[in-house]
């Protein structure tokens, strides 16, 4: 029987367009109108989950039908032409139940479809990949269906095809009768002969929906994880080598249920995440997107929908460079019905355009891709009647009118994040939009139809102005050539040694004239700076503790210039106390100390270590060192631009010891050194909490030591010689006096006497 079809070549009005509630909406456009929609159907149901555009411009798209087969439902494959009308189908099925869950064209154009069968392999279901050619078939050596699995609950989810020829599919598996399910990865051969199969498993149910091979040649997996993250269920994803060995992973979502469903890799190198979000938004459950950076970092999310529930199955990156994503809405009642949904985003997540279907019944849309017209196509299913569906394939057209193209150099390398500028009419006209190339150089600028100049900026590069192009348009190729540069390397002029992050100003004429760049110099004293044409040019050089310099007149282009730079004098060294550094230590620079000129002052580092510069060449200084707790010491007649100057400075006497009783510290007892007691009173701390306490600052000499504390009878050492440690004191506690009241009969009278009686304890 021939599949069912509903089709209007122009339906302009089978959609409402909707502005939902987002995240973001700072930018909003209309969305592009309906070319057509195609119902593909039986007496039964059908479901697609999957579509391509092929060469000829046609539309193939996989996912089961219950029409016809063998089992219960089967593998569908439906093939179309530009316009949606039906060209062919062929099933694939056993006895019991198989469903095509991706589609993807192979090298020698023909299909990859992964999904999920019944009624072959090892268990109760197994992930399987079927291989056709361009016509569907399998026959003839044309084709192969290949199972992988366990003995029990396996599924196929992305199949797609790898770079060297072979094929990977994603899904999960279940190692355990009733057990929770573990994300699972296969590779095969170009046959289908299984390679290897890695397992990525939680405490609980982890699984994965969506794969892509990434541009390292490893793989992407997303799904949800219910083991990791900040809730019950977060998107999941996996990045692994090669091999499938993991890389890293990365959760993403709230303390609900968050399911990731689709993934691409983006232009930058990053990704793009879809699926659903019970944490954030509006809804019960909202469309989600979610970019994150090419080491998983997450760089920003948006979530789309109303009050009921939404979700997003399918992502893509456009060729401007923004992200389609399609789903479904589902306003909030039991009574309402699920619409197909698409929303566009700019490249930060700002809701651009959302499209909902206006069809009565359900409808959900499974898969979207950008079109060769720059449209897009969407499929999916749709409710008939009595629980029956079609598949529903819907055609848009592109957003509006574009100018593409790229920016190459003149080896036809592309250029990344060039810029594009389009004038009505450069440079006297008005400059209407900008672009950036992405990682190939591509850039496409929305513009109405007409014609425009574009001017092209990329640095080191020559700006390139292209007259004349017309919107819309594509192959737009655009080589920009080199800019002239001066490079070279700067050195020490008395060691030449390379300097370091040296910076480098070049200048059409220094001081008067204008600017023209500046870079810094690598590790190796090295730098290179673009110019705007042939000539000659004034190259300007500063780094700290050296004198700066120009160069003047230095041609353009030109490499192998050495540039050298002269020390401004100083004086460094290290202050220690004999064998260890001091930090903080303050060393003052004069001409003459005390007597002449005070030239500059610096403080030791942690290492002790010191510079001072600022000097005069040839010339002689005197350093007067201090530090609390130490002698100061002055040095003189140290010569200028000398280095590795030792300076040693001897500790001040000092006392040190403990305060305990009882073999407790007695925290807060205060420790006073006389000379002698009780005469002058010369140095006094408190112990610490440990009962430990220093006096610095002392004279050579001999002291009283006296200790006291509450409670506690004072103690004095006498003749105890600083500096001294080890001077450890135990105190005696004061004892407590408590009154008591006796009873007593004196000399048998029967008179009651009281007296006190003193308890000394």
């Amino acid at each position: 029987m021939i599949p069912r079809l509903k089709c209007s070549s122009i339906c302009k009005k089978g959609f409402l367009i909707l502005l939902l509630l987002a995240a973001n909406t700072a930018l909003l456009a209309q969305a592009p109108d309906t070319v057509w929609t195609q119902h593909y159907g039986d007496v039964s149901s059908e479901e697609a989950r999957g579509v391509v555009q092929v060469a000829d411009g046609g539309f193939v798209l996989t996912g089961y039908t219950r029409s016809y087969g063998a089992g219960s439902y089967d593998i569908w494959i439906v093939k179309a032409d530009a316009d949606g009308t039906f060209l062919w189908r062929k099933e694939y099925g056993g006895t019991s139940g198989e469903s095509g869950r991706s589609i993807m064209i192979t090298s020698d154009n023909g299909y990859i479809i992964g999904g999920n069968t019944s009624s072959w392999g090892a268990g109760q279901t197994d992930l399987f990949l079927l291989k056709t050619d361009a016509n569907g078939d399998t026959t003839g050596g044309a084709g192969w269906l290949q199972t992988y699995g366990g003995s029990f609950w396996d599924e196929g989810r992305t199949g797609i095809q790898t770079s060297d020829g072979g094929y990977a599919i994603v899904g999960f598996v279940q190692p355990q009768r009733d057990g929770d399910y573990d994300v699972t990865l296969v590779k095969t051969d170009a046959s289908g002969a299984l390679q290897w199969q890695k397992t990525y498993t939680g405490l609980h149910d982890e699984k994965g929906y969506d794969l892509i091979q990434t541009s390292d040649g490893g793989y992407a997996i997303l799904g949800f994880t219910e083991s990791y993250g900040a809730g019950a269920k977060d998107f999941y994803l996996i990045k692994t080598n090669a091999t499938g060995d993991s890389s890293w992973s990365q959760t993403y979502g709230g303390p609900f249920d968050d399911e990731g469903k689709s993934i691409v890799q983006t232009s930058d190198g990053g990704y793009i995440l879809t699926g659903y979000t019970m944490s954030f938004g509006s809804g019960a459950k909202d469309l989600y997107l979610v970019k994150v950076a090419s080491d998983g970092t997450e760089e920003w999310t948006s979530t789309f929908g109303g009050t009921g529930d939404d979700e997003g199955y399918s992502v893509i990156q456009s060729s401007d460079g923004w992200y389609v994503a399609a789903g479904y809405s589902k306003p909030e009642g039991p009574g309402d019905d699920k619409d197909g949904y698409i929303v566009k985003v700019d490249d930060t997540g700002n809701l651009y355009w959302s499209k909902l279907s206006e069809e009565a019944d359900d409808d959900i849309y499974e898969a979207v891709k950008e079109t060769s017209d720059n449209g897009y196509i969407a499929a999916g299913t749709h409710y008939v009647s009595g629980n029956l569906y079609d598949m529903y394939v819907v055609k848009l057209e592109a957003d509006e009118d574009y100018i593409v193209g790229t920016v190459t150099d003149e080896s036809s390398n592309p250029l990344e994040n060039a810029v594009v500028r389009a004038w009505t009419d450069y440079p006297t006209g008005t400059m209407v939009d900008t672009a950036l190339t992405d990682a190939e150089g591509r850039f496409a600028i929305r513009l109405d139809a007409g014609t425009y100049d574009l001017r092209v900026e990329y640095p080191d590069y020559q700006i390139r102005e292209v007259e004349d192009i017309t919107s819309p348009s594509a192959d737009n190729n655009i080589s920009l050539s080199p800019l002239p540069h001066i490079s070279g390397t700067v050195e020490d002029l008395a060691s030449s040694a390379a300097l370091n992050n040296v910076k480098v100003v070049v200048w059409d004429t220094y001081g008067t004239g204008t600017r023209i760049d500046s870079t810094n110099t690598n590790a190796s004293g090295q730098f290179s700076i673009a110019v705007n044409s042939d000539g000659d040019y004034d190259v300007a050089f500063t780094v700290d503790g050296y004198f700066d310099s120009v160069y003047v007149d230095v041609s353009a282009p030109g490499s192998g210039y050495h540039f050298d730079m002269r020390l401004i004098p100083y004086i460094s060294g290290t202050v220690t106390d004999g064998s260890s550094p001091i930090e903080n230590a303050k060393v003052v620079v004069w001409d003459t100390y005390d007597t002449g000129t005070r030239i500059d002052s610096a403080y030791t580092a942690a290492d002790g270590t010191f510079k001072v510069d600022s000097l005069t060449e040839g010339s002689n200084y005197d350093l007067y060192v201090s530090k609390s707790g130490y002698y100061s010491k002055l040095t003189e007649d140290v010569g200028a631009s000398s280095s590795g100057n030792t300076i040693a400075l001897n500790i001040l006497p000092y006392l040190r010891g403990s305060i305990t009783f009882g073999g407790s510290a007695v925290a807060g007892a205060t420790v006073q050194a006389w000379y002698p007691y009780p005469d002058s009173l010369v140095g006094e701390t408190t112990a610490d909490a440990s009962g430990n306490y220093d006096i610095p600052g002392l004279d050579s000499a001999r002291y009283d030591i006296r200790s006291f504390a509450s409670g506690y009878y004072p103690h004095v050492d006498t003749d105890v010689l600083a500096p001294s440690t080890g001077n450890d004191v135990v105190l005696t506690s004061i004892p407590v006096v408590t009154p008591s009241r006796n009873y007593c009969d004196f000399w048998g009278d029967t008179s009651l006497y009281f007296g006190v009686v003193l308890q000394i304890g």
